[in-house]
């Protein structure tokens, strides 16, 4: 689950960055882009290469989210279970208690049952 924050948040992190070193490296307009990066040549790209790259790194920026999402929500649900199963555990442990409890009370004698004589029948 933490794992699933990490890298929904590292692809997040990873398309933000793409998007900022795009627009500080290659703040051009021209038809033909030159896409640089720390000083070195990456690539050339046309405007339609240049757009689908950026559908990508937003899909990218999308799936780190729902990542992000799936993690946190799987989250919640660990520590729901857990929380019942500390309910759970703390009302067995009062069972326990009270039937040890009750095991070390000394036996009250059962009464016998009386006989009066009478038979009970049901009416006819």
């Amino acid at each position: 689950m933490k794992l699933a924050m990490i890298v929904g948040l590292l692809l997040i992190l990873l398309s933000v960055a793409v998007v900022v070193l795009g627009l500080v490296f290659n703040g051009t307009l021209m038809p033909e882009h030159d896409i640089m990066a720390f000083g070195h040549h990456v690539a050339t790209v046309n405007g339609a290469e240049l757009f689908f790259a950026g559908v990508v790194v937003t899909a990218v920026f999308f799936l780190g989210l729902w990542i992000m999402g799936v993690g946190a929500h799987r989250r919640h649900l660990d520590r729901k279970d857990l929380r019942s199963a500390r309910r759970d555990a703390a009302e067995a442990s009062r069972e326990r208690d009270e039937l040890a409890a009750q095991m070390k009370a000394p036996a009250v004698p059962a009464e016998p049952p009386v006989d009066t004589g009478r038979h009970h029948t049901a009416p006819r």
